[in-house]
């Protein structure tokens, strides 16, 4: 944070009024710099540093396009935007649900693939009310977000009609899907119906 406040606006605690002791250094006066000269200053500066220190900082490689990107989510979230996100634990991927909840949204999925579009809080009644009338109301239910996540996870984001959802599938027989045109017959048929009219 420091060092892009001082890429920013010349001191590391980014206020011209409480200025650290040497501040400005001459590379990061906002008086005689401009700000693509105070982020190549500050280019070289992070380079020169012993490399394991560096390492050790997250500062390892950083370039110009780097400094900006930093600079862009510290304005937008503040100091939680200065993380660097390579160091986070990565979230697992699907999330889990109990067995019993796990066949309530797929009995609903079922459901409402047969209906008009259904909006998610209607889906979340449904599992809901699944779960209290086959397991009893003293099974627990995640919340809706955590419902809505896992839904959009599973099935995708939905935002087709279900009757077209439904077209999409491929029919199968024999555990083979089966490829034709339909309805290609039917138009062939249909205009040599016309070409041969009486």
């Amino acid at each position: 944070m420091a060092h892009l406040l001082e890429a920013a606006t010349g001191f590391r605690s980014g206020d011209p009024l409480r200025p650290g002791p040497g501040e400005p250094k001459p590379e990061y006066d906002p008086a005689t710099t401009t700000l693509t000269e105070r982020r190549h200053a500050k280019v070289a500066e992070l380079a020169a540093l012993d490399p394991d220190h560096a390492q050790l900082l997250g500062l390892g490689s950083v370039g110009y396009r780097t400094l900006i990107r930093w600079e862009n989510d510290r304005r937008r979230f503040g100091l939680a935007g200065c993380v660097d996100d390579r160091w986070l634990r990565r979230s697992g991927g699907t999330r889990t649900v109990s067995k019993e909840v796990r066949e309530a949204v797929l009995a609903v999925r079922e459901e409402t693939q047969r209906m008009a579009k259904v909006s998610m809080r209607t889906k979340d009644h449904r599992i809901r009310q699944y779960v209290r009338e086959e397991f009893g109301p003293e099974m627990k239910v995640p919340s809706y977000d955590t419902l809505r996540r896992l839904w959009k996870e599973w099935f995708g984001p939905g935002g087709a009609r279900q009757r077209y959802a439904r077209s999409a599938d491929l029919p199968e027989e024999d555990g083979h899907v089966l490829l034709g045109r339909r309805n290609a017959s039917r138009r062939a048929s249909r205009s040599l119906a016309q070409v041969f009219r009486p």
